[in-house]
């Protein structure tokens, strides 16, 4: 399990950086091809130009498929292997539910990728839950880059979400 923390850069921002094993164009497949993105994150459906619509159904992580949210959002920029943002809104918390920006940043340092996540105007009680969700969901993306089954998300949930849960209690003050 990766143990590199991610960072809350103020009080509405996630920031992840990962480096992958995998050169960005194999990375890239697996955050806009369909049936890569079911291997780790969710069943989906990507228009990939300015203002195309994303649709995600998010994978069951060990719990009942109807707990499995739904994410509707808009492409807002897209620069293939190098970038991708979307806007990120779960329609399954009904019609107040915000919406936020999550973007994908991808570079190439050798044969590796480094990976920087960040997601934007995010509430404050979704902090700590977006922080270890993003986490685990990109290990699994890494497994999933090296041809391994991820480990169960729950035990792996439990052990890192404490940590999230002091880092956003310390961002919100």
């Amino acid at each position: 399990m990766m143990s590199n923390f991610g960072d809350f850069t103020d009080t509405d921002t996630l920031r992840l950086v990962r480096v992958l094993l995998a050169k960005p164009a194999q990375v890239w497949t697996y955050l806009t091809e369909p049936e890569k993105l079911s291997t780790w994150l969710a069943e989906a459906e990507i228009d990939l130009k300015l203002g195309g619509r994303v649709q995600l159904h998010m994978l069951a992580k060990d719990g009942p498929a109807a707990q499995r949210p739904m994410i509707h959002g808009t492409v807002t920029r897209c620069d293939p292997a190098q970038l991708l943002a979307f806007t990120w809104r779960d329609s399954t918390c009904g019609i107040d539910a915000p919406e936020t920006e999550v973007c994908f940043e991808l570079s190439q340092q050798g044969e590796k990728t480094v990976l920087t996540l960040i997601h934007h105007r995010l509430p404050a009680e979704w902090l700590a839950p977006v922080g270890g969700g993003w986490h685990l969901l990109l290990e699994d993306l890494q497994n999933r880059l090296l041809g391994r089954r991820p480990e169960p998300f729950m035990p792996r949930a439990q052990a890192i979400f404490p940590e999230y849960e002091t880092r956003a209690k310390s961002i919100r003050g």
